[in-house]
């Protein structure tokens, strides 16, 4: 099943039932959720499953609105719908 053909017939229950997200939106006009590099290397989206971690991540938030020179919003997603899983 792809991710265009809808939601899969799996179970759906989860501890995750909201994220919230830093977005910025692109040169282009699109929305895109901020990611930004942190120890090691590693570039980390900043997402939170919770208010507080969202919080936590508001100082790279700024970070990155400043070195790219567009505005960056925290935003909330509530709906859950799985796709698909994949099996190890």
């Amino acid at each position: 099943m792809t991710a265009s053909q809808g939601p899969c017939d799996c179970d759906d229950s989860r501890d995750i039932t909201r994220i919230y997200a830093w977005i910025a939106r692109d040169a282009d006009g699109i929305d895109g959720i901020v990611a930004w590099p942190v120890n090691s290397g590693l570039i980390m989206p900043l997402v939170g499953a919770d208010m507080e971690r969202a919080v936590s991540l508001e100082t790279l938030a700024r970070a990155a609105a400043r070195a790219r020179g567009v505005p960056v919003t925290l935003v909330r997603f509530e709906r859950a719908e799985t796709m698909r899983v994949v099996e190890p």
